[in-house]
């Protein structure tokens, strides 16, 4: 979901710290995702397999990116986050042309 994309940058702009603000707009993706799922699970149209391995394979990039995030210094924490919203955001606007 493009959820993280817009809660993100609302919540350090409310003041909420990055690393927090990072872990609710993650956390907030879990009720769509799982609500997604079911629909295309009962419509016959989840792929498991694909979806399992796909799902072991985020597992290690959770567990290193927080250890990344908490590791570097915060102000450049918050530029890659930055750098990584606009591009995410740039691609989405370039698709909906």
């Amino acid at each position: 979901t493009g959820g993280a994309m817009v809660l993100t940058p609302m919540l350090v702009w409310r003041g909420v710290p990055l690393l927090t603000a990072i872990l609710l707009g993650q956390v907030v993706q879990l009720p769509i995702a799982a609500t997604a799922t079911l629909g295309h699970a009962l419509g016959g149209g989840v792929d498991w397999a694909a979806g399992a391995a796909l799902g072991l394979m985020l597992v290690p990039g959770v567990f290193a990116g927080r250890r990344l995030a908490q590791a570097m210094p915060l102000a450049m924490t918050t530029r890659l986050v930055g750098v990584v919203l606009l591009a995410a955001s740039g691609g989405l606007a370039f698709k909906a042309l």
